[in-house]
């Protein structure tokens, strides 16, 4: 969680990560300022709005998500590929065990981006995050338009899927996720594509 240089500052963050648990709709200013032991008004003079406040705590874990996604592009750029070769495997064998760590990391900080976040910039942020994918199929699924089921939108909703899923698998209060799961996590994705791909290339659409 972000902290401010002040005692009150960290009990508002602190008192607001409580309450935005509730669903940013659901939240309120007034009694995040009683719980912290402030007033509304000191909320206001640090954060200006109740978004902006809820951003605070959110936007920084957002960010490292969305870049752990792009150093991990950026990799498989730089990697050596035979023509047609498909790189979402060796993708996802790198970017899902980043992502679960950092996850785990910073649990309550994604818990809000994954299921408080509605009315605000972050709304919908588990499926933004997973359409960086789609907007790099050329790179992760470079032949796939030799075969004309495996479109951008098919690739864009099976991500959106995965992710989802994904997100919930680990952010479960009651599991322990170990990094065997994950790799299991991996390989059910990837056997996925592999076959859903191994479909498309035995029955192309005429």
């Amino acid at each position: 969680m972000m902290k401010s240089c002040d005692a009150t500052g960290d009990a508002i963050l602190k008192s607001a990560m409580a309450e935005f648990k509730k669903g940013y709709r659901n939240a309120f200013l007034r009694d995040i300022a009683c719980n912290a032991g402030t007033t509304t008004g000191s909320i206001y003079t640090r954060y200006k709005s109740k978004e902006k406040l809820f951003n605070a705590l959110v936007g920084e874990t957002a960010d490292g998500l969305k870049d752990i996604m792009q150093v991990c592009l950026n990799h498989m750029r730089g990697i050596k590929k035979y023509e047609g070769e498909q790189l979402y495997g060796p993708y996802y064998r790198e970017v899902i065990p980043m992502i679960a760590d950092y996850i785990n990391n910073w649990r309550e900080e994604t818990k809000l981006l994954a299921d408080c976040a509605e009315g605000t910039f972050y709304e919908g942020y588990v499926c933004k995050l997973a359409d960086i994918e789609p907007e790099n199929s050329d790179l992760l699924w470079p032949d796939k338009l030799i075969y004309r089921q495996l479109t951008d939108d098919v690739i864009c909703l099976l991500t959106r899927t995965f992710y989802k899923t994904f997100f919930d698998f680990i952010l479960h209060d009651k599991l322990y996720v170990e990094n065997e799961m994950i790799e299991r996590l991996i390989q059910l994705h990837i056997s996925g594509w592999d076959t859903a791909l191994l479909k498309i290339k035995q029955f192309p659409v005429t």
